[in-house]
């Protein structure tokens, strides 16, 4: 059920998600049926739906729906859930950062009077978090200083700290930034903090964004430093982690050199690393800045097939926003009207329409936003040559495209 809440809620669909959320709190009363379904309300039920609450800015109802809910089920995950909701919600609002973290605090006094939960260190992290997203990295660094709960012996809170000062624009703020991760380095040295590798990795960006970036920062910190902390990351960071390679192949391709990201990611493959499909997608990205037609190459070479629409999907979407249809239509005409090579009775999942709705629903937003309506007609009937094609093999991927294509074909009715 927990799974099913979020997935309604990612839909968009938040008055299912919220009937069948009545449904398990209350269940149907008098009957056997609905106690059983009763017994399934669990917190983590509770925090999907605070979460998917806060994700669709009814903070409200989110608000609401904790406090109406059974004290033994708001825990202080669910909780959590609402402040780091409130504190999203309050960023990309109108407020100012003092009424934001005013607003926050008193969520978190309303958490500890209601219920007597005292805050953990995953709420001490989102309320750094929100220091730093609302530009008071002074209250943040201050903050952590005090070391409430132990916060100087969390990673998460070293990784928020660390994060939000080395993006501050203030140049003061990035020095401070500078001397906690030579800091840092000095605790886990000295072996009073262990550091995992997603600090580690926070870290490596940074300075590679410093090695790298065209950009001047607004505070450059002594190289001798620098190049200290470099060595000590080449030594300590794991040797056969993903997420490593990807932080550094990201960087060289942000600083233009292509030829060694590739070389990186031909030697990630060569150790059995094989790249995430958002670390292919990524590559696929920047070479087709560079030439649609070796992008394409790549991706026929190197990539596995179950990646091939969300590679092609980057290419397309470039070559759309270029108004290069003789290419746009070269690729959504390669392997129409579907990828079934990679299906075979072990594994149908790989099995896909090409292309799907996501690339057909980009290609006509930008063709009616660059007013290309000859494109956007063409499309229109290619998808529904698709649907017929598609709808007895994978009615699930079918109804997808369905949908995108009634919203923009009742819209080109209306114009």
């Amino acid at each position: 059920m927990q799974f099913l809440l979020r997935a309604l809620f990612s839909e968009g669909h938040r008055s299912r998600a919220m009937d069948l959320y009545i449904y398990l709190l209350h269940g149907a009363a008098g009957s056997d049926s609905g106690r059983l379904v009763k017994a399934q309300m669990t917190p983590e039920i509770l925090c999907e739906v605070v979460s998917g609450l806060c994700r669709h800015s009814q903070l409200d109802e989110a608000y609401a729906t904790l406090m109406d809910a059974g004290r033994e089920h708001r825990s202080i995950y669910v909780w959590n859930a609402y402040f780091d909701g409130l504190a999203n919600a309050a960023f990309s609002s109108s407020l100012g950062s003092e009424r934001a973290l005013e607003r926050l605090r008193q969520a978190m006094r309303r958490m500890e009077t209601a219920d007597g939960v005292e805050p953990d260190i995953a709420t001490r992290s989102i309320w750094l978090r929100a220091c730093f997203r609302f530009g008071s990295w002074e209250a943040g660094e201050k903050y952590f200083r005090s070391n409430h709960a132990g916060m100087q012996q969390d990673v998460v809170c070293w990784d928020t700290v660390i994060r939000g000062q080395l993006t501050s624009p203030d140049p003061v703020a990035q020095k401070v930034g500078w001397q906690l991760v030579d800091e840092l380095v000095k605790r886990v040295e000295a072996g009073t903090l262990a550091a995992d590798a997603r600090l580690l990795e926070t870290v490596l960006q940074h300075i590679l964004r410093h090695l790298y970036s065209h950009f001047a920062p607004a505070y450059a910190p002594n190289t001798d430093v620098v190049r200290r902390i470099f060595a000590w990351l080449a030594a300590s960071l794991p040797q056969a982690r993903h997420n490593t390679f990807a932080v550094v192949i990201g960087w060289l391709l942000a600083a233009g050199r292509m030829d060694d990201a590739l070389e990186l990611h031909e030697t990630m493959r060569h150790c059995a690393l094989w790249p995430s499909k958002s670390l292919n997608c990524m590559v696929v990205r920047a070479i087709a800045v560079q030439s649609a037609a070796q992008s394409v190459e790549f991706i026929e070479g190197q990539l596995p097939r179950q990646h091939f629409n969300a590679a092609y999907f980057a290419v397309l979407k470039l070559a759309v926003q270029r108004r290069d249809y003789d290419e746009a239509w070269c690729i959504i005409d390669r392997h129409y009207p579907e990828i079934s090579a990679a299906a075979t009775a072990d594994s149908p999942e790989y099995s896909a329409p090409f292309p799907d709705a996501t690339m057909y629903s980009t290609a006509l937003r930008l063709t009616s936003e660059n007013g290309d309506h000859r494109q956007h007609r063409l499309l229109l009937d290619r998808m529904q040559a698709h649907l017929a094609v598609v709808t007895d093999r994978l009615p699930l991927a079918a109804g997808r495209i369905a949908r995108v294509y009634g919203f923009y074909r009742n819209r080109q009715q209306i114009l």
